[in-house]
C-alpha cells in the first residue's frame, strides 16, 4: 500500500498527464451550472463532459500549442460543438502574470456559461483560477476558495507553492488586481522579473 502511494503521489508530481490516464480526468464541479475544472481531456471526454454540463466556453491554461496533439484534437472538438475557445499560457510554477490574470478575469466577465477550465494535470493552475472565480463571482472568503488548491484536486502545496501564496498572500481583489497588481514591479516570491512579459513591457498595461 505504501509503494502504490508513493507511485501515485510520483504520477501526480511528474506525470501530471499519465496520472489523468490512470486516475481519471480530474474533472470537477466548481460552481454549478457556471464554472468546471478538470486536467487535459481528451476528445472522447471533451465530448461527454460538453454534452453532459453543457459547456459552452473552454479556456485552456496551457496555452495555445498548435504543432501539438492535444491541443489539435481540443480546438477541433470546440469547433465542432460550438464552443468557444481560449488559450491562456499560464504556469504552475510561478504566480500569474499581469496580462495573463487580467485575460482570465476579462474572459470570466463575458464568455457563456458553463465555463470548463483545464490545465494539464487540473490541479495548479485549475485550482487557482478556480479560486479566483469563487471570490470573485460567488463571493466566496479566500479560506473557502483555498479549498480548491487541495490534495482533492491533486494539488500538492509544498511541491507547487505558488498558488495558494497567490491567493492567500497577495490577491486583494478584483479592483486591487487592475489597477496596483503589478508583477515585474513588485517583490513577490515565486516571480521571476526577467521573463518575456516584463522584458517586453512597453507601458501599456501599467505593469
Amino acid at each position: 500500500m505504501k509503494n502504490l502511494f508513493i507511485f501515485l503521489f510520483s504520477l501526480m508530481v511528474f506525470q501530471p498527464a499519465f496520472a489523468s490516464d490512470i486516475l481519471g480526468p480530474n474533472f470537477h464541479e466548481v460552481e454549478k451550472g457556471e464554472l468546471y475544472r478538470s486536467a487535459q481531456l481528451d476528445a472522447i471526454e471533451f465530448k461527454r463532459y460538453i454534452k453532459k454540463h453543457g459547456i459552452q466556453t473552454i479556456i485552456n491554461l496551457r496555452g495555445a500549442e498548435p504543432l501539438s496533439f492535444w491541443w489539435q484534437q481540443e480546438t477541433s472538438v470546440a469547433k465542432a460543438m460550438n464552443v468557444l475557445h481560449y488559450d491562456i499560457p499560464m504556469t504552475a510554477e510561478e504566480i500569474p502574470h499581469r496580462k495573463n490574470l487580467v485575460r482570465l478575469i476579462s474572459l470570466f466577465d463575458i464568455v457563456p456559461r458553463p465555463i470548463l477550465i483545464h490545465c494539464q494535470g487540473g490541479a495548479d493552475r485549475s485550482g487557482e483560477a478556480a479560486a479566483i472565480y469563487q471570490m470573485i463571482y460567488a463571493g466566496k472568503s479566500k479560506e473557502e476558495a483555498l479549498k480548491q488548491l487541495t490534495f482533492k484536486y491533486r494539488h500538492i502545496a509544498k511541491v507547487k507553492p505558488a498558488k495558494r501564496y497567490f491567493i492567500e498572500k497577495v490577491w486583494q481583489g478584483d479592483a486591487w488586481m487592475m489597477a496596483n497588481y503589478h508583477p515585474c514591479q513588485g517583490n513577490y516570491k515565486y516571480y521571476n522579473k526577467k521573463n518575456s512579459y516584463c522584458k517586453e513591457w512597453d507601458g501599456e498595461d501599467g505593469e
